[in-house]
């Protein structure tokens, strides 16, 4: 009889053991994801990797953490339980640190925030790898499903929600696997905490008005040198945010500029697109042909031309303006068509302007696929 009860107890811990890493690495990979978005945003391309990839290297940092505790005597049922705690708590004091602070010309002041998480998802696959070494193919598997369906859930979240509620999403799926741990050990307290942590967190989900306004609120975007905002307000342009979305390409804004007939689309705080002042007439916008590039536009036949990379529309006008009856515009963000579309009456609706056809696809991907010929194709 008292065999029969150890093996229902070992094998409601291997369940308990395989949801809760499920629901750990998922919540990990997903958060990694998410820093290569934050990053892209404050830093430069090139030291958004070697950030993330100190952020990973906290997954081996806990892995030797666990060992020496462990190798103490330490219980690990203690451990474990305070860990997956600490996970959800981790991820929303991580995310605050670098969002709502101001930016720190130092990037490696960056790596401490980020790496913590990762820390604490190492000891706890640690310990669950420790605690049921027989299941461990088992665990792996759950480890792996967790990881592949964060790598997809990621981008329904960030196409879908944008970062805040991706965020949020990241730190209900920890907080679950942290009650599914607290329950099994009987640890009241902690469910408590985490029961309450989830509530608060499904709250904050449903509530856009407070979750826009926490968005509002990301300073290291605002006084980072690598964006385009700062540098407008450093050389006291009157420039304002008017628009703001998150995806899974890209943060995109779009910034006003006081007394100007453009505004002006960001990508990921750096790279920058005009949208035209046009009012639907080509006669209004007659001054663009006196731009450097218009010249492609400017001579021989025109009258089919394909725009890759057609941002705010400006490249459709220097088109339309040079004489073509045909412009195919491809565009691979949707959430810069997204802006374009919602100043159409600034921008003169220009993307459904007769003869424009605009594609929301790869440029690369559309010209293989495409069989048209053109007279100027303009990059």
């Amino acid at each position: 009889m008292i065999k029969n009860n150890k093996k229902e107890k070992e094998s409601s811990l291997s369940w308990v053991m395989y949801f809760s890493i499920f629901f750990t690495t998922m919540s990990l990979f997903i958060y990694e994801t998410l820093l290569t978005r934050l990053f892209s945003v404050i830093l430069s391309y090139n030291l958004v990797f070697i950030v993330v990839s100190f952020g990973i290297l906290g997954g081996g940092l806990g892995g030797i953490l666990a060992y020496k505790i462990l190798n103490k005597k330490k219980g690990a049922e203690k451990i474990l339980v305070v860990s997956t705690v600490l996970l959800p708590i981790s991820f929303l004091a991580s995310i605050s640190i670098m969002y709502f602070f101001p930016f720190t010309p130092t990037f490696l002041a960056y790596i401490p925030a980020a790496i913590f998480p990762f820390i604490l998802g190492g000891i706890i696959t640690s310990i669950m790898f420790k605690e049921k070494p027989k299941s461990s193919g088992k665990l792996y598997l759950m480890d792996l499903l967790g990881s592949a369906i964060g790598s997809l859930l990621v981008l329904k979240l960030m196409n879908s929600f944008g970062f805040v509620k991706s965020v949020i999403a990241v730190i209900i799926f920890a907080v679950i696997s942290a009650i599914a741990i607290s329950m099994f050990y009987k640890k009241r307290l902690y469910l408590i905490f985490g029961s309450g942590l989830l509530l608060i967190m499904g709250f904050l989900l449903v509530n856009n008005s407070l979750l826009d306004g926490i968005g509002n609120k990301f300073y290291a975007y605002y006084t980072s040198p690598a964006t385009v905002i700062e540098s407008l307000k450093s050389s006291n342009e009157k420039a304002e945010i008017s628009f703001s979305k998150w995806d899974v390409i890209s943060r995109t804004d779009v910034i006003d500029i006081k007394d100007k007939d453009e505004k002006i689309i960001v990508t990921d705080g750096g790279a920058s697109a005009p949208i035209v002042k046009f009012n639907g007439d080509l006669e209004s916008v007659q001054h663009l042909k006196s731009e450097v590039n218009s010249i492609a536009f400017s001579f021989g036949k025109n009258e089919k031309s394909l725009v890759i990379g057609s941002g705010g529309g400006k490249d459709v006008l220097f088109a339309l303006l040079g004489g073509s009856k045909r412009v195919d515009a491809v565009e691979i963000n949707p959430s810069t068509i997204e802006a374009v579309e919602k100043f159409k009456e600034f921008s003169g609706d220009v993307y459904n302007y007769p003869g424009v056809n605009l594609y929301n696809q790869d440029g690369r991907y559309f010209i293989e696929n495409s069989k048209d010929k053109y007279d100027n194709i303009y990059l």
